[in-house]
């Protein structure tokens, strides 16, 4: 489900979405296309109304995709804290994303390795991290940040979302030489487009 929708299912998966979570909104008039990633439909969904106890009017298109990731990382920052026993005030996650995405940039890479990304996160290696209490592990739980996955036979770590990894890229290399920043973003993170990235460097 890392698959763009398909325009003819995209109104009723939407709709869908949108009862689960208990989002009353009106979208006769708007586009649904932001909603086309179904990633990024969750994300939205769980930042309006993630405790899903009462119904909560949302008007679609006024929230940019940007701010949508921020108050996402913001919430599950504090579910990670819960999970890892730590404050969420320490901003855990979100230091955690910006050191994925500086060495992805270093590296010119999509991922780490799964050993490289245990060291970067908990400071510890593979073999002696207590990996219940890892934050790795927490942050894994989190299930929409970070992905681990196997590709070409290692296993490795990466953002979960294409537009989530370029959106954290952009922001640990803000002003850095913009030419690099496209060509990388452009290979590793193909759904940011130049415009995201004039956005978010400007």
């Amino acid at each position: 489900w890392l698959h763009r929708f398909e325009s003819e299912a995209l109104e009723n998966l939407t709709a869908r979405y949108f009862s689960h979570y208990k989002l009353k909104a009106d979208t006769t008039f708007v586009s649904l296309e932001q909603f086309s990633h179904p990633l990024y439909l969750r994300l939205f969904c769980e930042v309006q109304n993630p405790e899903r106890q009462v119904e909560k009017e949302v008007y679609v298109g006024e929230q940019d995709m940007f701010s949508v990731f921020d108050s996402y990382l913001d919430l599950a920052n504090r579910e990670m804290a819960n999970r890892a026993n730590k404050p969420s005030a320490g901003r855990i996650l979100p230091k955690m994303i910006d050191d994925l995405a500086q060495r992805l940039w270093n590296d010119n890479a999509r991922r780490l390795s799964f050993s490289e990304a245990v060291e970067l996160f908990d400071g510890k290696t593979l073999a002696s991290v207590d990996w219940n209490e890892s934050v790795t592990k927490a942050a894994l739980d989190a299930e929409l940040v970070i992905a681990r996955d196997v590709f070409a036979g290692e296993e490795g770590i990466s953002f979960t979302f294409d537009l989530l990894g370029g959106y954290a890229v952009a922001s640990v290399v803000s002003h850095a030489d913009l030419r690099r920043f496209r060509r990388v973003t452009r290979v590793c993170f193909p759904e940011v487009t130049h415009q995201s990235c004039n956005q978010d460097c400007n």
